[in-house]
């Protein structure tokens, strides 16, 4: 049998990295927005929502 503490926090934070971009950077116009930029030093769009917030992304995984 196993015990579950269900004081202490299912996914450990100091795992889940830092995203390292805002959401809503610098938006186009049609739901995108700057992320990170790939080899070549093009940015690359992503969906303006993204990254969550990191907080309550630990929270949403802890529901898994």
């Amino acid at each position: 049998m196993t015990i579950v503490n269900r004081d202490a926090p299912l996914v450990d934070p100091a795992l889940v990295p830092e995203f390292g971009i805002e959401a809503g950077t610098n938006p186009d116009g049609t739901g995108n927005c700057d992320g990170i930029a790939n080899p070549q030093g093009q940015v690359i769009k992503i969906p303006c929502s993204c990254p969550p917030d990191r907080n309550a992304f630990i929270q949403v995984c802890e529901i898994f």
